[in-house]
């Protein structure tokens, strides 16, 4: 994994691309934010995530945190760059970078159709910390490269269903929401935007883990994270979902409207 483009930002300052460190290295904490249209989604937020997987680690959040919108959209000048993902890195000595990294973000057709999925048995060490873990990052990778698929669903040693390899997962059933509760799984930040538009909307959100036999219970399932924010599962293995629900539907929308209006608000 490396940025792309021409510069990148060290330790605050911008600098030529061809000085990075290597990225997608075990153990290093890191944190994904969104750019569209040359701003940083919810920047807030991920600066408050990152905080928290630094002090985990024992580590303080650098003082430039602070200029982290600033900078994205040099960096975006720098490099002709407006929509993308950057990927914030820091080492275990405290030094700090971030750039571009090449992301595939989901097709139209993803989006109305919903995405294949399969479980994996697998766990993430220090769930409230976003920290790289190569074996299960590169497991899940080598699962989705052989079946076809777009995400792994993380299953543990009790049989129950956590978060996707680089995402959360959500079921739904009789007009309600179940999800792993935060603590047993990362907090992501869409997650976070979901929760919040399920409370506006008055859907039911039920926190807890639901074991690998309960799947075809459920009328429909759903991502979510930086890149995808809510995408739709098609299919859990063997299990089929079809179409994405009407209420899936109505959170997409709804998500991209928070969306637009941040921008609207940054731009001003």
């Amino acid at each position: 994994m490396e940025y792309t483009g021409k510069s990148i930002i060290i330790d605050g300052r911008i600098e030529d691309a061809r000085k990075q460190m290597p990225i997608g290295v075990e153990g290093e904490v890191y944190e994904v934010l969104r750019v569209e249209r040359g701003v940083a989604l919810f920047v807030d937020e991920h600066i408050e995530r990152w905080r928290n997987s630094l002090s985990c680690r024992g580590l303080a959040l650098p003082e430039w945190a602070g200029r982290l919108q600033e900078l994205t959209g040099e960096l975006c000048e720098r490099n002709g760059i407006e929509n993308c993902d950057i990927r914030i890195v820091t080492k275990a000595d405290g030094s700090s970078q971030f750039g571009f990294v090449e992301t595939e973000y989901p097709t139209e057709e993803m989006y109305a159709e919903g995405v294949s999925t399969d479980l994996l048995k697998a766990m993430r060490e220090q769930p409230e910390a976003k920290v790289y873990h190569s074996d299960m990052r590169s497991r899940a990778a080598r699962q989705q490269a052989e079946e076809g698929l777009y995400e792994s669903l993380l299953v543990d040693d009790e049989g129950r269903i956590t978060e996707g390899s680089r995402s959360n997962v959500y079921f739904e059933t009789e007009g309600k929401i179940v999800t792993a509760p935060v603590g047993t799984v990362l907090g992501g930040i869409m997650r976070r935007h979901v929760m919040g538009l399920c409370k506006k909307l008055g859907i039911e959100v039920v926190e807890r883990r639901i074991s690998v036999g309960e799947l075809s219970q459920y009328d429909g399932a759903f991502l979510s994270s930086t890149p995808m924010r809510i995408l739709p599962i098609a299919r859990v293995g063997d299990v089929r979902y079809g179409r994405p629900t009407a209420m899936c539907m109505k959170l997409i929308r709804e998500m991209n409207v928070e969306v637009e209006d941040y921008i609207s608000q940054i731009k001003i």
